[in-house]
Formats: C-alpha cells, structure tokens, sequence
C-alpha cells in the first residue's frame, strides 16, 4: 500500500493532531501512513480549510513545546552517573547529558519565540527621546528655507 496522496479530513485531522502535540511535521510524514512531507505542504497552501486548521494546531503545538521545555529543565534524569574505579563507587555529574538538556531547551524556545513572537519572543523596550524641541525644529527649518 502506498502512501496517501489524495487530502482527506481524516488524515488532515490526524496530522494537526500531532502537530498540536508539538511534533515536528518531518517527523510526522516519515510515518507510512502519512502523505510526504511535500503534500502536506501543498495542502498548506492549496487547502484553506487545512491552512486554517495547520495555523491553529501549530500556535498549540508551540504551547506543548513550551510546556516540554520545562519537563527538560525540571528531569534530572541521566545526570548523574554511577562509576566504579578502583576500589571507588559512586556518581559523577553527566555533563554531557546537562549539556544535551540545555540544546534541546534553547532550541525550542528560539523556535516557539520565532513562531510564536507574542507569546514566547522576546520583548523589545524602544526608547526614543529628541533634544530639541517643536518650536526650536519650526524655527530652523524656516530659516534653512530663507524665511524669517
């Protein structure tokens, strides 16, 4: 059996499933029962009703990675492990693991903060302040333009 083709809502409904579980379309159409990676896109543009449904799941999708990040950060699992050297036993800090735990984080949130800018993005002061004032700016332009 091949892989569909042809858009259906079921196989639309269970695509933004996923994906609104925070699972990477890639991921998801390397599934065989899944469309390629490139028809779903096509969908993306093609079908208004999927482009709706896809937008939506993906701006949840965001919120599940988010939540994910903080499964992460608050797992300490595999961080420490036991060794025996010698006659000494006990744990050693697995930085590699921490240091893995810290990728995966960074990586979702730029991803969710690019995604996702109002929510999740960071947030930018803009400060801008004149020195001369209204009256001061009036008076030079008519002076730049030869009138007194």
């Amino acid at each position: 059996m091949g892989r569909p083709s042809s858009y259906t809502a079921e196989i639309a409904g269970a695509i933004c499933d996923r994906i609104a579980n925070g699972e990477p379309l890639k991921r998801i159409c390397a599934d065989e029962l899944m469309p390629h990676y490139s028809t779903v896109r096509s969908w993306m543009v093609d079908k208004p009703e999927f482009s709706v449904l896809s937008a939506r799941a993906y701006e949840t999708g965001c919120h599940a990675l988010a939540d994910e990040c903080l499964d992460i950060a608050d797992t300490a699992k595999n961080d420490w492990m036991e060794f025996e050297e010698n006659d000494d036993v006990g744990y050693r800090l697995n930085g590699e693991n921490i240091q893995r735990s810290k990728l995966r984080i960074d990586t979702r949130m730029r991803l969710i903060g690019k995604w996702l800018p109002k929510v999740y993005g960071d947030k930018q002061h803009i400060e801008h302040s004149v020195d001369t004032s209204l009256a001061d700016a009036i008076k030079a332009a008519r002076e730049r333009a030869g009138k007194k």
